[in-house]
């Protein structure tokens, strides 16, 4: 599928109505029109558009496409918004970066095809830089978003290197520039490092609780290479900008925002800054090694067999979040490859909500599910974890004890499950579907099975047959079981 879309010519034969007066002036429509698509309440905006243009025969404006288009764009509708593009440029109507912004904006939306909407995407960025057009700042985050979690993290990095200085560090663009990291997943977590000790090296960004989520959802992508990963975090970055100020009269000099970012999606997709040998001597030179974050030894992230050998290397660690700090050479980093390591790097669980503290950024539910995902299978550290919730008073809900139910599944530890279950009750909450199905995996015995597909049926109404599969029951069968299940509840 290509940019452009199939559409009937539009018919010029139009009435003239007053631009601001009366009930049934164009102002008038603009608005009803606007507030549709605020609350997402397309079918009616489109109806109405539809009527005003076949029916009153009243021409649209370019005010009414760029609604629609902005809400079809948040509902994911791409091919309704390029449709809609496309009938704005055959009325002659003026396009706006308003129109452009919420095509990315679709692209990134877009529950298809992924390949179709990144198509799409670029096809629509190459007319525009083809065009030489003049693009806002939020277009520039747009487009960088929609790279990124369409997997094009080279075009993302790109387009924030592009974008005009005065909107280029802000929270938004790291956003979109964490998105695209994350959707590497062999070395999304380096990515992640550089780019976030990259914006934040040029301003101090305010950072809100979605950039720290970002974050950490990177811990589950992998690391890269050992080596560039540790030449990463051992140095400043590179390629400061020297001259703040540009004489006037002279071409401005662009900040290499992130050319300096070398990112390989071929091979390993690793991040490597490129340094002359004059800057590189400089930087030794002036780096300071002395600021460091002492982790406690308490710390519950590496509590595998091998936790005691790995534990020396990550107690003093400085922070590698920090665009200015760098970690010693004498320090060893070993193990890349563990998502708790990973954690440990950026602080742990302490450190990274201390660092959350520090910007005034509340911890929701997301982020200790993030924490979560990370930490190792050990049950202290699902227990501290718990404690910490409480601490930030942050509930956990059904899918987090989901997730807990999950690990404790590779354990093997099947009356923890339960225990858990009846705590889920206790807690007045409604179990789901995907509750039940972990649960059903420990049913080994007739009794087990009748309880669960009792409790199933008081709290949920769904088919037993979405579980046969999981469940395993010794020496009776699912079908006796359910069998038994209706008796008993006749009686």
């Amino acid at each position: 599928m290509g940019l452009y879309f199939a559409s009937d010519e539009p018919d010029d034969n139009f009435i003239r109505l007053n631009a601001t007066n009366g009930p049934r002036c164009l102002l008038t429509y603009e608005i009803k029109i606007e507030r549709l698509c605020a609350r997402a309440r397309m079918v009616e905006a489109q109806d109405l558009f539809d009527k005003i243009v076949n029916e009153y025969r009243v021409k649209p404006t370019s005010f009414m496409y760029s609604n629609l288009i902005r809400g079809y764009a948040s509902t994911g509708n791409m091919d309704k918004c390029f449709k809609l593009y496309n009938q704005t440029k055959k009325r002659g109507l003026k396009v706006t970066n308003h129109f452009y912004t919420s095509l990315f904006h679709a692209c990134a939306n877009y529950t298809g095809d992924k390949d179709v909407a990144l198509e799409n995407a670029t096809n629509l960025l190459g007319i525009l830089r083809h065009n030489g057009a003049e693009l806002h700042p939020i277009t520039y985050k747009s487009a960088a978003k929609a790279f990124g979690v369409l997997g094009d993290i080279e075009t993302a990095f790109q387009l924030a290197d592009e974008c005009p200085s005065d909107g280029r560090y802000d929270a938004y663009m790291l956003s979109s520039l964490l998105i695209a990291c994350n959707s590497h997943k062999d070395a999304g977590f380096q990515l992640a490092i550089g780019a976030w000790r990259m914006m934040r090296k040029k301003t101090m960004i305010n950072l809100t609780t979605y950039q720290y989520n970002l974050l950490l959802r990177s811990l589950a992508t992998g690391a890269g290479d050992e080596d560039s990963f540790k030449e990463l975090i051992q140095r400043k970055i590179a390629n400061e900008v020297k001259q703040l100020n540009t004489p006037s009269g002279l071409e401005e000099t662009k900040p290499p925002l992130l050319m300096s970012l070398n990112i390989n999606t071929d091979s390993k997709g690793l991040i490597k800054e490129s340094l002359t040998e004059s800057e590189s001597n400089e930087l030794n030179a002036s780096e300071d090694n002395s600021a460091s974050v002492v982790l406690a030894p308490n710390t519950c992230e590496l509590s595998d067999s091998s936790a005691a050998k790995q534990e020396a290397l990550f107690q003093t660690i400085p922070d590698i979040l920090h665009p200015k700090k760098k970690i010693p050479a004498e320090i060893k980093i070993t193990d890349l490859k563990s998502s708790a390591h990973r954690l440990m790097l950026i602080g742990g669980v302490r450190g990274v909500l201390a660092r959350m503290d520090t910007h005034k950024c509340k911890p929701d539910i997301k982020t200790f599910f993030y924490l979560l995902r990370a930490l190792s299978l050990e049950e202290k550290n699902e227990q501290e974890l718990l404690t910490v919730m409480k601490e930030y008073h942050v509930a956990p809900d059904v899918p987090f004890y989901n997730y807990i139910l999950i690990r404790m599944s590779h354990r093997n530890h099947h009356s923890q499950m339960w225990s858990l279950f009846q705590e889920i009750k206790n807690l007045h909450m409604q179990p789901d579907l995907q509750t039940y199905t972990l649960l059903s995996s420990t049913c080994t015995t007739r009794t087990k099975c009748l309880q669960l597909l009792i409790d199933m049926k008081r709290w949920i109404r769904a088919p037993c047959f979405l579980m046969r599969n999981s469940c395993q029951l010794s020496n009776q069968s699912f079908e006796k079981a359910s069998g038994n299940l209706s008796n008993r509840s006749k009686t």
